[in-house]
Order: C-alpha cells, then structure tokens, then sequence
C-alpha cells in the first residue's frame, strides 16, 4: 500500500523534495506504517523520547537508521498493517510529539 502511494507523489512531483523524499520513502524494507517521532543524532535523546512516550501507554521504540548523514537514532510507535490504522492512533502521539507523522 505504501509504495504505491509513493509511486504517485514521485509520478506526480517529478524533480522536487516530495519526489526525493517519496523515493527514499518507499526503499524502507518494512512492510508496514509507523508513526516517527523523532530522530536524534544522539541516542540518550531518543531513548528518554521514548521513554516519554511509552509513559503515555504508546509502544515506542528506537531504530538506528544509518542512511542520514552519521545516521540518526529514530523513535517509532508501532508496526500498523496499514495505513488506517496508524492514522488512528496519530492524533494520541501528537499530544506528545506535535510533529509526530506516519511512515512506511
């Protein structure tokens, strides 16, 4: 589901960020939707943000994603099937985190 929704933003912003950020987007190897909350170079700032979160009752966790610059330490929340369901529990996320949003 997910990368077909890529595919359209790439087909349809041909030479932009959102192309760009689509494709990368859409090489993530999880065949799912997470909520990102984050990413710090540090990793004692992503575990006290996840720490934080799952206080609040939400399932976080942190990745170390080494395709950024030095890599960055991510926190997630949950492994969705689809896309639905991840949007449903956004909004609980964004009280915490107000720039909390859905990856693949």
């Amino acid at each position: 589901q997910s990368r077909t929704l890529f595919q359209n933003v790439w087909a349809k912003f041909p030479g932009s960020e959102y192309e760009k950020s689509a494709r990368r987007k859409s090489s993530w190897t999880d065949n799912c939707f997470s909520i990102q909350c984050g990413a710090f170079k540090q990793s004692n700032l992503a575990q006290d943000r996840a720490a934080q979160l799952r206080r609040q009752g939400l399932d976080a966790t942190v990745v170390f994603d080494s395709t950024g610059e030095g890599g960055y330490h991510v926190i997630r929340i949950g492994r969705y099937p689809n896309y639905a369901q991840a949007k449903a529990i956004l909004p609980r996320a964004q009280q915490i985190v107000a720039d909390a949003h859905i990856v693949p």
